[in-house]
């Protein structure tokens, strides 16, 4: 009988429904509304990326940068001479009684001097700043890739037999003795107007192997970073795109000109 009313009195308690789960709130937009889009994540970017491995490779040797120069075709130094000439003479006279002496001398110097006339080289597009700007990024990209770079300044200055060079030496010949003593490898970045692109120049990009002559590369670019496509981002109606980000500085470009040319020596290095 105890039993009995136990299971009584439980059995109401057994059969009573579970209490209603409210369902999680969600925010969607609007049936009329385009879905949102995932964010676009960044995979991690190796330094240097193939072309690394491949600098490394070959024994991570030091790079000339030439920028705003072009590596002349010119085998010799070509001088002009220019001659000065210039006379002087006086005259004595000695008047005596009953007679005059004169007496006359004359003279010349000559000089003869010879000016190296040098290759016209490229003029920046940029100004000093923007131009400044952009090669210290381009070199800190390539720098952070494990690059080393030889100054042709100094490589000049230390080459062996440089203090003894004389009057109408064939600089052209010192030049590359002194960088090949060096360096292997020539880098060339030249500016060339160009309205639409980011800094308003473009940039002509050539790489070459002073033991071979080959062309290691060879391109024109703006330098303009690639540019993800806005998100969309609530807006008074809807969803809508975001403003597109602003228009890449010196900095940016200049990492991006590295960039392109490591990819262009670490494909075909």
């Amino acid at each position: 009988m105890r039993a009995a009313l136990l299971l009584l009195v439980a059995a109401p308690a057994a059969a009573q429904p579970a209490p209603p789960t409210s369902a999680p709130q969600t925010t969607a937009p609007r049936p009329d509304q385009p879905g949102v889009m995932a964010p676009l994540l960044n995979a991690p970017r190796r330094e240097g990326g193939d072309f690394g491995q491949a600098y490394r490779g070959r024994g991570s040797p030091p790079l000339l940068l030439l920028w705003n120069r072009r590596f002349s075709d010119a085998v010799q130094s070509d001088y002009a001479l220019r001659a000065s000439s210039r006379s002087s003479g006086e005259t004595v006279t000695l008047d005596k009684p009953g007679a005059r002496y004169t007496a006359e001398s004359r003279g010349a110097d000559n000089t003869l001097a010879a000016t190296r006339l040098e290759e016209a080289q490229p003029a920046p597009v940029l100004s000093a700043s923007d131009d400044a700007r952009v090669e210290s990024a381009f070199m800190a990209r390539l720098r952070a890739a494990g690059v080393r770079f030889v100054d042709r300044a100094v490589a000049m200055r230390i080459a062996p037999g440089a203090r003894d060079v004389a009057a109408g030496a064939n600089v052209q010949a010192l030049e590359l003795a002194a960088i090949r003593a060096r360096s292997r490898y020539l880098i060339e970045v030249r500016q060339l107007p160009a309205e639409q692109a980011p800094l308003g120049a473009a940039f002509r990009i050539e790489a070459k192997d002073l033991d071979t002559a080959a062309v290691l590369a060879s391109f024109t670019t703006p330098g303009t970073p690639p540019q993800p496509r806005a998100p969309l981002v609530p807006g008074p109606t809807g969803f809508e795109r975001a403003p597109p980000p602003p228009r890449p500085g010196p900095e940016q470009v200049g990492a991006q000109l590295a960039e392109e040319l490591m990819q262009q020596l670490g494909s075909g290095w």
